[in-house]
């Protein structure tokens, strides 16, 4: 059996891959198909494949949890992914919350850490959260602790702080200063702090239309300027 001859010729093995068409006295081989194989020759009949077939039907490969398939062999799920099951032919994605920093692997690691957070899909990595927040419940988002007020160089945004712009001391928003750092003058045109350019005795004086730097004088100097005290 396994063996067929075609016009009372010699018998033939049949070759991998294919079956006799007859359990005795066979004409011809079958091709395996479908789900099919066949590994050995001279055979009457083909194998079940559990995983994928491959080779002209002459082959079956199986590939186990934390791989996949890519149409030829078996190869890790690549970092960020994983596969938990067997004859996988993709690997998912690490969720939200998880990452995964090696491959061929069966589930992901979670971000679980006091300040660790994932907020995208198939990273290899954990985020930490930022100043004045906390990881949500599935560590996929960080949450503000709101605080009740800001030290100097700082605002408040109704619930946490934020840096003032350079050099100012003391701020409604970002774009927005009350106070410079000594040194520095509040720019009334975009209230900015900018470098206070008077020297020595002199003092820097600003409006809408204009900036200028005027000398100090004592009460009483006579190159000061005069007063009109009526």
């Amino acid at each position: 059996s396994g063996y067929y001859s075609s016009s009372g010729s010699v018998c033939q093995k049949c070759p991998k891959g294919s079956k006799a068409n007859l359990n005795s006295a066979a004409t011809a081989c079958i091709s395996c198909t479908g789900g099919e194989y066949q590994d050995l020759e001279g055979q009457i009949s083909c194998k079940n494949c559990p995983g994928f077939v491959s080779d002209n039907n002459r082959k079956c490969t199986s590939c186990i949890a934390g791989t996949k398939w890519n149409g030829s062999t078996c190869e890790n799920c690549p970092s960020g992914s994983f596969s938990n099951t067997a004859n996988a032919t993709n690997c998912t994605q690490c969720p939200k919350g998880s990452y995964q920093d090696e491959t061929g692997k069966t589930s992901c690691k979670s971000c679980n850490g006091i300040n660790q957070y994932q907020n995208a899909l198939g990273q290899t990595k954990c985020l930490e959260c930022w100043h004045n927040s906390k990881p949500n419940a599935n560590h996929s988002w960080c949450e503000n602790i709101c605080v009740e007020n800001c030290p100097e160089y700082q605002y408040y945004d109704g619930c946490i702080c934020h840096n003032c712009s350079q050099n100012c001391i003391s701020c409604t928003d970002e774009n927005n200063c009350n106070k410079c750092e000594e040194g520095y003058y509040l720019s009334v045109k975009d209230k900015k702090c900018r470098m206070n350019p008077c020297i020595n005795d002199s003092v820097f004086i600003q409006n809408e239309y204009d900036q200028f730097c005027m000398k100090k004088y004592n009460a009483g100097d006579p190159k000061g300027p005069i007063i009109n005290k009526n």
